[in-house]
């Protein structure tokens, strides 16, 4: 008895051990798989740990039996059968365990395989971030030609309709010139028979009168025969009576066919008129018809241009995609370089440079000799002006002392204002006024011609060329470098004291916005009151693109009061208008259509131009303030603005500090400024550029017409400027468009 329960306890001890390890390596499993059950890429793990908790759910069962079939120890052959049918089911799950760890080590390969194909994928999304960063610009062009595009297709089917009733229209006409013609040709049928009429009773008077004439005759030869006559005579009297009676109808006939004769006339003249009215409207129809086909040959012409640019900004995108893989690896091997170096060498920079360094052609021409030395006339603003106004005329050119007052006044606000537009029609002047002004004040002067493709701040600097290693400069570039003595004090010495005009040509034949902007912003950060050397502010530098490893070496120029900017704008539909931010930040004089064509070209005007160069210290002292301006002046001047924003608060269209300020730092600087007249004129101006463009679009109607007949009256009455009132008056008929005030004479 005793050897049979100390068996079946030793069976009983080796059952429990087995299944003391088996819930051991069960625990074991479960804490690796739920492990890996972490892991975002083993997500299949999750169905073998539900398995292995069901397994130990079974398990907790056994333990459960076997505790049970312990409790009888009688039944021995029964415990022992279980015993084994138990240590069968361990071996089962023991197998089924293995076999879940060979599949834990497939997920783990798979994991490894999916973590690889995640660093793989980060890899091709961060390639892809590359090169859609590289092909947004090109893309954005691409839009802007299909843009294009659309509009000159949309402009072709307007003209095309246009031209389609322009022929309908003749097609009426021809119409009823043939019914006019027809009209005419009845009028003259019923002329002719009415005339052959007429000519058939003069013939029958004709023959009667001589009836009459061989009676009386006949009466004279038989008076002897007087009674045989008698008979002969009462019925040639008779006849006599007959025919003055056919004569008196033959005339009341005639004078009737005379009035219908006449009123024939009358009818064929208006009708004469008419026609040759129709054939001049025809004329005009036809000179018409055929602009409208030279307009739709420019437009299908312009419609191939474009599509041939769009087929050219294709074929340029491959070379730039080509050259920027180029660019790139030449880029890795600089940088490699330089991580290697840590910075360039003094000939590597002294190369990288070269071009940034030379001398600009505007500062070193022919002209250079004549600006060497500094005027000796050149402290009085009046007089500077008069030979301005001298050369002008001595060249062929003319312009309204006002339109110079404008340009000079403009110029020197450029603090407030740093751009001056000349905005107009071709052909009237608005390139040679900037460049003969700097010519007869003794100001450098530079021609910058934009083109449409300009698109970023690089077309005026230039850009670093990765494959030369060297940086590209333009002549602008060049220009301010050898201007600006806070940064670049050793070119800038030669030129210390010099000025220069940059003259922006056809600068809205490309978005302003997209290569002007960031220079603008630049100017206006510049300090409002004269700086020395060396207090130029960081913000208002405009930052070069020098390479990698110029982080040592000056990348900033400061463009500073001896620099003025002026753009021309031709206003057409080849052209873009300029934005919101670009004309608050600019005076805009326009230049109407000429009273009179000149037909000689202007002259080099070597002779009358300055004889030597405009001190910078000399212009800065013609600059003033509105705070120089007499508290009278000031009061009026305040009034007049109050007025003025309040009718423009009423249209919708209020301006801020910047445009008040600006018109104060405009009347100020205006030459003669202490002259009521001048005050008024320069008033006045700034109406003209700046704020009747702002009212485009305003619609007369019962809400705006009491504003805008306020601001008539300010220009009227308070600034007594009736040509500037009467332009005000021919815009405000339709949708306003301001054309600017034409001026015959200075007023």
């Amino acid at each position: 008895m005793l050897s049979y329960e100390s068996n079946f306890l030793m069976l009983l001890a080796a059952g429990v051990g087995f299944v003391g390890a088996f819930v051991s390596l069960s625990f074991m499993a479960i804490y690796y798989l739920r492990q890996e059950a972490r892991l975002p890429a083993a997500t299949a793990l999750e169905d073998v740990a539900e398995r292995v908790d069901l397994r130990r759910e079974e398990l907790a069962g056994i333990e459960q039996k076997i505790a049970e079939r312990g409790a009888e120890l009688a039944h021995r052959d029964q415990v022992t059968h279980e015993i084994e049918y138990l240590l069968e089911r361990r071996r089962e799950i023991e197998a089924d365990i293995h076999s879940h760890a060979s599949r834990v080590e497939e997920l783990e390969v798979v994991k490894r395989e999916l973590a690889t194909a995640h660093e793989d994928l980060a890899a091709a999304r961060q390639r892809k971030a590359e090169i859609e960063g590289e092909t947004e610009a090109e893309e954005r062009r691409r839009r802007e030609a299909a843009h294009a595009a659309e509009e000159a297709e949309a402009r072709l089917e307007r003209l095309r309709q246009s031209v389609d009733e322009t022929q309908q229209e003749l097609r009426r006409l021809e119409v009823a010139r043939s019914d006019l013609e027809r009209a005419h040709a009845e009028a003259e049928r019923r002329h002719a028979a009415r005339a052959e009429e007429l000519e058939a009773v003069e013939r029958n008077l004709a023959s009667q009168l001589e009836e009459l004439a061989e009676a009386r005759r006949r009466k004279a030869e038989i008076e002897d025969e007087i009674t045989a006559a008698e008979r002969r005579q009462r019925e040639a009297d008779h006849a006599a009576e007959m025919a003055a009676h056919r004569l008196e109808q033959i005339r009341r006939a005639h004078d009737e066919t005379a009035e219908a004769l006449r009123r024939d006339y009358e009818i064929k003249a208006s009708l004469d008129r008419d026609l040759a009215e129709l054939r001049s409207r025809q004329a005009g129809e036809r000179q018409a018809l055929e602009e409208l086909q030279r307009d739709v040959a420019r437009q299908a012409g312009e419609r191939d241009r474009l599509a041939q640019e769009i087929d050219r900004l294709a074929h340029e995108k491959h070379g730039l995609e080509r050259d920027m893989r180029t660019m790139k690896q030449k880029l890795g091997d600089l940088e490699n370089d330089v991580s290697a170096a840590g910075q360039l060498s003094e000939e590597q920079a002294r190369k990288r440079l070269e071009e940034l360094r030379k001398p600009p052609e505007c500062l070193d021409t022919p002209a250079k000799n004549r600006l060497a030395a500094r005027q000796r006339d050149a402290g009085d603003e009046v007089a500077a002006l008069d030979r301005v106004q001298t050369h002008l005329q001595s060249i062929g050119l003319t312009f309204p002392r006002r339109t110079l007052n404008a340009f000079h006044t403009a110029l020197k606000t450029s603090r407030i204002s740093p751009l001056t537009v000349l905005a107009g029609i071709s052909g009237t002047g608005k390139s040679q006024l900037p460049m003969r002004y700097a010519d007869a004040m003794g100001m450098h002067s530079l021609l910058v011609a934009v083109q449409p493709r300009w698109d970023s701040p690089q077309d005026l600097f230039g850009f670093y060329n990765y494959l030369e290693s060297r940086y590209k400069a333009t002549e602008l570039a060049r220009a301010l470098v050898h201007l600006d003595m806070h940064n670049w004090k050793e070119q800038a010495e030669p030129y210390r004291d010099r000025m220069l005009m940059v003259l922006f040509d056809e600068m809205n034949l490309a978005r302003v916005e997209y290569y002007f902007s960031e220079l603008l912003s630049k100017l206006e950060m510049r300090p409002k009151d004269d700086i020395g050397i060396g207090e130029a502010p960081a913000n208002a530098a405009i930052e070069l693109d020098l390479g990698p490893a110029m982080a040592h070496q000056k990348n900033r120029v400061y463009a500073g009061d001896n620099l003025l900017f002026v753009g021309t704008m031709n206003e057409d539909e080849s052209t873009q208008t300029l934005s919101d931010k670009v004309m608050d930040r600019a005076n805009v004089l326009r230049f109407t259509r000429p009273s009179s064509l000149s037909s000689a070209l202007p002259s080099d005007g070597a002779t009358t131009a300055a004889d030597g160069y405009l001190p910078l210290k000399t212009w800065q002292s013609w600059r003033r303030s509105g705070a120089d301006l007499d508290q009278a002046r000031l009061a009026a001047l305040q009034g007049w603005i109050d007025k003025l924003n309040t009718a423009l608060a009423d249209l919708g269209r209020p301006f801020g500090h910047r445009v008040n300020q600006a018109i104060l730092s405009y009347v100020a600087n205006y030459p003669d400024y202490r002259s009521d007249r001048s005050m008024r004129a320069a008033f006045a101006d700034q109406l003209d550029q700046r704020i009747f463009p702002k009212l485009r679009g305003v619609e007369e109607s019962d809400e705006t017409q009491g504003p805008l007949e306020e601001i008539r009256k300010l220009a009227q009455d308070d600034l007594k400027d009736q040509a500037l009132a009467d332009a005000f008056d021919k815009s405000r008929r339709e949708l306003f468009v301001w054309q600017g005030v034409a001026r015959s004479e200075d007023a």
